[in-house]
């Protein structure tokens, strides 16, 4: 039982403490970023910020790289999607499509798109169940979200999406924007879980306290003598 209930705060410190940080980040973010900053793709791509709320227009969205098939486009063979590749596309809920420059399709993309856009979701999906085909399908798309560091594109979107990217592309998260009440939100529940530990370790503490026990002979009338009676 002890064992079970260290695990447990293990997992509630763990996950509330980053849900603390989380809401304390998007609080600062919405304090720095009160409107998005309205850039080009040209301007964006030369820029490379590593931080902020953008509105970016002049980009093309390419759905048939989004759907992890360049390297069957492309012909890069080192870069083939897997068949759990694919059946991880059919069950996802988010996506990440590469975005081009309009007046450049043929170059890497400065942009990865982090989307859960149910509309380009299902058209990336469908693109994927398609025939194999040399012309990609692609969409103008004006991009409106939060700038997020490299680190949180996972290795194996990265490889699936190829020679379509490079290491200096940027993620995009669409559709995200600060919001201190949802900063606030995100604080309130990571606090809320620390006050569960709290109160697991004081239900502990109060069922494993035993009472103290004084043996009869050293109670008070058992010390006592006959001539004090």
């Amino acid at each position: 039982m002890r064992f079970l209930a260290v695990l447990i705060t293990v997992l509630l410190l763990i996950v509330g403490g980053k849900l603390c940080l989380t809401g304390d980040k998007m609080y600062d973010e919405a304090q720095v970023y009160p409107a998005a900053e309205h850039v080009d793709y040209q301007k964006f791509g030369k820029e490379r910020p590593l931080v902020g709320w953008y509105q970016i227009s002049g980009g093309i969205a390419d759905l048939t790289e989004g759907a992890y098939r360049s390297a069957q486009v492309n012909g890069s063979p080192e870069f083939k999607p897997t068949p759990n590749d694919l059946a991880l596309l059919n069950r996802a809920k988010e996506i990440y499509v590469p975005v081009h420059d309009a007046s450049g399709l043929t170059t890497p993309a400065d942009i990865i798109l982090y989307t859960r856009d149910p509309d380009l979701l299902n058209a990336v999906k469908s693109a994927a169940d398609g025939p194999e085909t040399s012309i990609h399908i692609t969409a103008p798309r004006v991009i409106k979200g939060m700038v997020r560091t490299p680190s949180e594109l996972p290795d194996r979107i990265r490889r699936v999406l190829g020679d379509s990217i490079t290491t200096q592309s940027i993620i995009v998260e669409e559709y995200a924007e600060p919001s201190a009440a949802r900063a606030i939100g995100t604080m309130a529940a990571g606090g809320g879980l620390l006050l569960c530990t709290a109160l697991l370790w004081l239900f502990i503490w109060k069922r494993d306290r035993k009472p103290v026990l004084i043996p009869e002979e050293y109670m008070p009338d058992a010390l006592l003598l006959d001539e004090d009676v």
